[in-house]
């Protein structure tokens, strides 16, 4: 389908037609633990197909002259059509209807009269329409409401699909459909078909981060002879019958021994789980008055979360005091990055590098699109990280995530931008601060000696430091005596000198708290302490 370009005409539209797909964390997380890293992201993938084969056919329906396509990404897509008979609307809903009635995800097409002059008036008529129809599911299609079995592929059908997918160049979509949902290389649906491809020539190329994921290499392998053999056995007695399962270049590094990569830097054999989703977006598009402004900012974020983190997936970070190089492509699962938000799993160490460096890069790429844009403020960012425990059932893991993620935006006052991580919500700001704290304590542990009982005492200070930081705000003043048992409790230290740079942290926030009523949440310091507790239980071990 041929796509709109800003400054192109579109009076001659008269109907905006709008798939929106819901449903979409509980379906890509509902498998098996076991081996959930080869079937997360098949699923994911399985997403982004019920999207382009819904535009495909409605395509083939309409006619190539009669639609033109305005966005597709992040599970929704917008169509421009000219005609739009009430017979074949329905038509499509029943398609749509009769192919997901046994599936656990699901796709509402939705149409609203399309103003050319003013986007706003659009969107806001389309949210509205499409809020009734997901609760018209099957409207059409009345054959929905009797008694079957759920469709499920086999999990193995996801598990070879996704190494396909890894390996593959691209898609197309020619060939003949098939009567399954998913079979080898192919997903079908509405009577069309995706099919992978290894042809560097293919229709759509995977230049966005979700066609990647953290495969094992020849050097990987050779670093930890023992793990290996730990794996290779596991997978045998899980399949043994399955030859390939022995662990080899190109196959899909799983969550169990991302934790352990996180154990060898740290010692804390943990894997964490990132939601992030740009604030307010519904509230921001409902403002906008022109097309073009609309399709610029949708496309930037689009391209931000598909090929800018891309970018910042194919870096890394420094580890510890060590100057270890960490690569995120090692270390970071993308499960699906899109539209407007982004989830990801990882070894906790490296998604609590990657939280922050996705945040300024977001910061940074908004700022040099701000006048492009047209936009009047700049948008936000909200994130959950959940740490668990690296066989922690896949299942429970979005909805942790997005539970936090909701936790994160409701958090102060309808201010959002801010980041849930151990059970707090912090601003950014303090979440880079809390970052710091913890290299510093980290590094007082681990090359100056100090007893670890320093993490207790952080801990313990934030009942303290938040009753001078609230007075501090109120009277205006800072209470001496109260301040100088606080610093004399945390400088209980064999390394006094070395706390300098912390207790700085505590003198800085209380004093602009008293000149620019600045608060500083005193939930950073327990955050600090505790994100360096899991970098040093290394320590423990040595």
């Amino acid at each position: 389908m041929k796509e709109y370009r800003p400054g192109q005409g579109i009076s001659e539209y008269t109907t905006l037609l709008h798939g929106d797909v819901s449903g979409i964390q509980d379906f890509i997380f509902n498998v098996r633990s076991e081996g959930a890293a080869k079937t997360l992201k098949a699923r994911s993938f399985f997403v982004q197909a019920l999207a382009t084969l819904c535009i495909n056919m409605i395509e083939d329906r309409l006619g190539e002259e009669n639609c033109l396509l305005f966005y597709n990404g992040g599970g929704g897509f917008s169509v421009f059509c000219k005609n739009l008979s009430e017979e074949t609307f329905a038509d499509l809903q029943k398609t749509i209807q009769s192919d997901l009635q046994d599936m656990e995800i699901y796709l509402t097409l939705s149409r609203a009269e399309l103003d050319a002059q003013d986007f706003s008036k659009t969107w806001n008529r389309i949210r509205r329409t499409a809020r009734r129809d997901k609760l018209r599911k099957f409207i059409n299609h009345q054959d929905a409401f009797t008694p079957q079995k759920r469709y499920k592929a086999n999990d193995e059908h996801w598990k070879k699909f996704a190494g396909r997918l890894i390996r593959s160049q691209g898609f197309d979509d020619e060939g003949i459909p098939g009567a399954q949902k998913i079979v080898r290389d192919t997903i079908t649906l509405f009577g069309k078909h995706l099919r992978l491809t290894h042809e560097p020539k293919s229709q759509h190329r995977p230049d966005d981060i979700n066609w990647h994921l953290p495969v094992w290499d020849r050097a990987l392998m050779d670093m930890d002879a023992t793990w290996m053999d730990y794996i290779n056995r596991r997978n045998q007695k899980d399949d043994p019958d399955e030859e390939e399962n022995n662990v080899r270049p190109g196959m899909i590094i799983d969550f169990e021994t991302m934790g352990h990569f996180a154990k060898k830097r740290t010692g804390t054999d943990k894997i964490a789980v990132l939601k992030m989703d740009v604030d307010d977006l519904g509230v921001l598009f409902s403002t906008v008055k022109h097309w073009d402004q609309s399709k610029k900012t949708s496309d930037a974020l689009k391209y931000f979360f598909e090929q800018a983190l891309l970018k910042l997936w194919q870096g890394g970070f420094t580890s510890g005091i060590t100057g270890e190089h960490v690569s995120f492509q090692q270390t970071i699962y993308p499960i699906f990055s899109g539209g407007d938000d982004c989830l990801i799993i990882g070894a906790w160490d490296a998604v609590f590098e990657f939280a922050l460096a996705v945040y300024k890069a977001f910061q940074s790429f908004m700022k040099s699109r701000l006048v492009e844009l047209q936009l009047q403020k700049l948008p936000t960012l909200s994130a959950a990280i959940i740490v668990v425990d690296s066989r922690f059932p896949v299942v429970r893991m979005g909805a942790l995530a997005e539970e936090a993620l909701s936790l994160a935006k409701s958090a102060a006052d309808g201010t959002k931008n801010r980041v849930f991580v151990f059970g707090k919500v912090l601003t950014w700001t303090e979440f880079e601060k809390a970052h710091s704290i913890a290299n510093n304590l980290e590094r007082l542990i681990k090359v100056d000696n100090e007893p670890r009982s320093i993490l207790q005492r952080i801990r313990s200070s934030h009942t303290g430091f938040e009753k001078q930081m609230r007075r501090a705000i109120e009277e205006g003043r800072i209470h001496n005596p109260a301040v100088w048992r606080l610093m004399y409790y945390i400088r209980q230290s064999k390394n006094k000198d070395s706390l300098q740079s912390i207790i700085e942290e505590y003198q800085r926030a209380l004093i602009e708290a008293v000149t620019k009523r600045i608060y500083t949440n005193a939930d950073l310091f327990p955050v600090a302490a505790r994100w360096a507790e899991f970098k040093t239980r290394k320590s423990d071990n040595d």
